[in-house]
């Protein structure tokens, strides 16, 4: 049941549209103005300058530490981390509909430290506090789109962002949908379907016409010229636009990134696009970018090699930079240095755990060398190299088996994109999870999960990540229900730990790695007597404090055996 609609959603709705129902109190007003200057990036101090206002009002002292915390997220170099645990701190304590917006505060400060889980339990207890109608829900929607996006999770970002994209469309928050296009195409642009990407610019510039500052409308030719470029036919139209709006707002990041989409489109401008671009992009992550784009294309120097460490902290700017070099060592015809840079632009991708950064080059992979794509993918999951990976051998691993609930009965209901979408979200969601703990899947059953965790620790590793999986279903169940979705994610897992026999068999149209042993008939039993959202794993029968413990029957072995579970999804509702 949602939380009853307040005034907040009220103000919210004025802010966005600039009208709404009457607000009570004068104080209610400067609230509005505050909120209207948060949502324009051009505003300078006119929020702080209403907070001032505010602050010297009669507002409950809730609703000025509420705005100040909105205002405070806006300032550039603010300390992130102590505004997170202040706003976590108050909210905590407040009532749902302040609490909301506090929560929100802090979900934006820990994705901007990159701390994504405890930004998404910020946001998703922001949304189980707002009235389902009010703004904030779609504001705090479209801040989880941007860490499942961060997090691989591409499909049920896409299914939030067209639920924010239908209301904001429905209720006319011309500014709220040109936000939304832009995030649903720097999606596709950055999952290579510049099509996808174009139509939704397309929808968006339709429906808002000239009716969102010149930021927004700059953004929104950029992206639209950008997917035309990687659609290989130049929008003039656009390309025209995109010029116009350079000339109309300050130097910043939008401005530069305006004109390198203009120095693709149009390099024989290529000197005016670059000074905008440098004069516009001087921190080192921008400089990079330029950098990297000015080499492409305009250098004619030969393509060196890749030398060096990989540096710790990978950037856009390097990452873009090994792309590039290997699409220009295969444009001279050096298919092995194409590789090669390839092999570095997945070594950055990997160390700074950037999934569409990965993708991208794993497409690039499997166009150049099918082969060599399944056998990274591989090393990518388990840590091994890849003549460990393809011999046949027997040695001790744990085995994990993970399953979606209910969802073949359920299947029955659904269409065929929804059974699609549910599975290939559920696998979105489990790619990062087993790089990170080195954990390979072996097979994919349909919703279910077939893989092995090997080598030293592997016991713990496998638990880590059945564990982790669990978890992470259960919150994209909460992210499902915060946006409408019945269908909830929910899973469970067994393991085991023993021996197995590990290796390939088929051939080259079908080739798979299977684990074979009762150690695999093991996981598979105990997942089969796990609650949902829960972890179940066998105890030595000879370890302390077994005889006590749990002793289920499990089919094909001789007597009960002892056994531990985990609740990994505290949300998870019994099955029925």
């Amino acid at each position: 049941m949602s939380p009853p609609r307040t005034w907040w959603a009220d103000a919210e709705l004025a802010a966005t549209l600039g009208h709404g129902p009457p607000l009570a109190e004068p104080w209610q007003q400067t609230v509005v103005g505050i909120l209207t200057a948060t949502l324009d990036p051009e505003s300078g101090d006119r929020a702080q300058q209403g907070l001032d206002a505010l602050v010297a009002s009669d507002a409950p002292p809730e609703v000025k530490e509420a705005v100040a915390l909105l205002v405070a997220i806006g300032r550039r170099g603010a300390d992130l981390a102590a505004l997170a645990e202040r706003a976590e701190a108050f909210a905590r304590s407040a009532e749902p509909a302040v609490a909301a917006r506090a929560f929100h505060v802090a979900g934006i400060a820990r994705t901007w430290r990159g701390e994504l889980d405890l930004a998404l339990d910020d946001l998703l207890a922001g949304l189980e506090s707002v009235h389902a109608e009010a703004p904030r829900r779609y504001w705090l929607l479209g801040s989880v789109s941007n860490i499942l996006i961060s997090e691989g999770a591409w499909t049920e970002a896409r299914a939030v962002l067209d639920v924010v994209a239908r209301h904001r469309t429905a209720i006319g928050d011309t500014v709220g949908t040109a936000i939304t296009a832009g995030r649903q195409a720097t999606l596709e642009l950055g999952l290579c379907n510049p099509s996808a990407a174009r139509g939704y610019i397309a929808h968006a510039m339709s429906a808002v016409g000239d009716r969102i500052p010149a930021f927004s409308r700059l953004r929104l030719a950029t992206l639209g010229l950008t997917a035309s470029i990687e659609l290989g036919a130049v929008d003039e139209a656009l390309a025209h636009s995109v010029e116009g709006g350079i000339a109309e707002v300050p130097d910043g990041y939008m401005r530069g990134m305006a004109a390198l989409a203009m120095l693709r489109a149009r390099p024989d401008g290529a000197e005016r696009w670059l000074a905008i671009a440098r004069s516009s992009l001087v921190d080192p992550h921008g400089m990079a970018l330029v950098d990297a784009w000015a080499e492409h294309l305009l250098s004619d120097a030969p393509v060196p090699e890749p030398e060096g460490a990989v540096p710790q902290k990978p950037t856009e700017g390097r990452f873009l930079r090994a792309v590039l070099r290997s699409d220009r060592a295969l444009a001279a015809g050096d298919r092995d240095l194409a590789l090669r840079w390839l092999d570095r632009a997945l070594a950055l991708a990997t160390a700074a755990n950037t999934p569409l950064w990965i993708a991208d080059v794993d497409r690039r992979y499997a166009a150049l060398d099918p082969v060599r794509s399944a056998l990274k993918a591989s090393q990518r999951f388990s840590g091994l190299p890849g003549e460990a990976i393809e011999r046949t051998v027997q040695e001790d691993v744990t085995i994990i088996f993970n399953d979606l609930v209910g969802f073949t009965r359920r299947s029955q209901h659904l269409s065929p994109d929804e059974v699609m979408n549910t599975v290939r979200s559920l696998f979105e969601i489990t790619a990062p999870v087993l790089a990170r703990h080195r954990v390979r899947p072996l097979q994919y059953m349909g919703d279910g999960l077939l893989a092995v965790a090997q080598g030293p620790d592997h016991d713990a590793r496998g638990k880590a990540f059945a564990t982790e999986l669990v978890w992470r279903c259960g919150q994209m169940s909460r992210v499902r229900r915060a946006r409408g979705e019945g269908l909830a994610l929910t899973t469970r897992a067994g393991l085991a730990s023993g021996p197995v026999v590990l290796g390939l068999v088929g051939s080259f149209a079908k080739l798979e790695h299977l684990a074979i042993g009762r150690t695999t008939n093991l996981a598979a039993r105990l997942q089969g007597c796990a609650a949902p959202g829960e972890v179940v794993w066998m105890l030595d029968p000879a370890a302390p404090g077994a005889a006590d413990a749990e002793h289920v029957p499990l089919k094909g072995f001789p007597r009960p055996m002892p056994i531990h579970r985990v609740k990994a999804d505290a949300t998870a509702e019994p099955e029925g």
